[in-house]
């Protein structure tokens, strides 16, 4: 997998929808010798329901990067929206991170190999998603991190690093269903991977220290006035 132009991203960001037999496809993709039914349909069910929540908090933050100015009439909304796209995300992150347990305990035994191809992996883990779609994204952190402080709720959440989260697991989902055959040390690799990428959102590095958070302060104070 090459590494992404802005255009190349953006134009395959236009593909990342959800289709509604997703999971039945998924499934078709996951229907291998090496995993028991019942994990094909419990591991296709979860990673398509994480597309559509990664894919909703996507939309969030592009539609949100093109809001200039927060006021009382749309700051709720908007912060109550955040809010739930975010817990909508970490609770589709721990279903998969369930389901992935329970086929990585009967699965990883059997695994012959304990090294695989890792050049997509190196692709999607060294996209550098700030500075590729900062076209886009302008100056929404600034205004994430003014929204944060209105919330205990949001308190400590980094909503770029979600997104950087929520594209990363877009791009193996394409990978997963572009690529033409995993033997099964390949599928358990990109699954792994998956899993990996999605705890960070159930179980997030820790909040901004006292430091940080005046820094934060001062930055919010600044773009206001200018």
């Amino acid at each position: 997998m090459p590494e992404f132009t802005t255009e190349q991203l953006i134009e395959s960001m236009q593909t990342w929808k959800p289709a509604p037999d997703l999971a039945e496809r998924l499934l078709a993709r996951l229907n291998r010798n090496e995993i028991d039914p019942e994990f094909q349909k419990a591991l296709s069910t979860a990673i398509a329901q994480c597309a559509r929540s990664t894919y909703d908090y996507i939309q969030y933050i592009h539609e949100f990067s093109t809001v200039r100015e927060l006021d009382s009439k749309n700051l709720m909304t908007q912060v109550a929206h955040w809010i739930f796209l975010t817990q909508d995300l970490k609770t589709q992150a721990k279903a998969y991170g369930e389901a992935f347990q329970k086929y990585n305990a009967a699965v990883e035994p059997r695994l012959q190999k304990d090294s695989f191809d890792t050049h997509y992996y190196d692709a999607i883990v060294g996209l550098d998603v700030r500075e590729t779609l900062k076209g886009i994204l302008g100056e929404v952190e600034v205004l994430l991190q003014s929204m944060a402080l209105t919330s205990p709720e949001l308190s400590g959440v980094d909503g770029l690093a979600i997104y950087e989260t929520c594209v990363r697991f877009q791009l193996f989902l394409q990978y997963l269903q572009i690529q033409a055959k995993f033997n099964v040390e390949e599928m358990w690799s990109v699954l792994f991977d998956l899993y990996n990428l999605l705890n960070e959102v159930e179980n997030p590095a820790e909040g901004p220290s006292s430091a940080e958070l005046g820094e934060l302060h001062e930055r919010v104070r600044n773009y206001k006035k200018n």
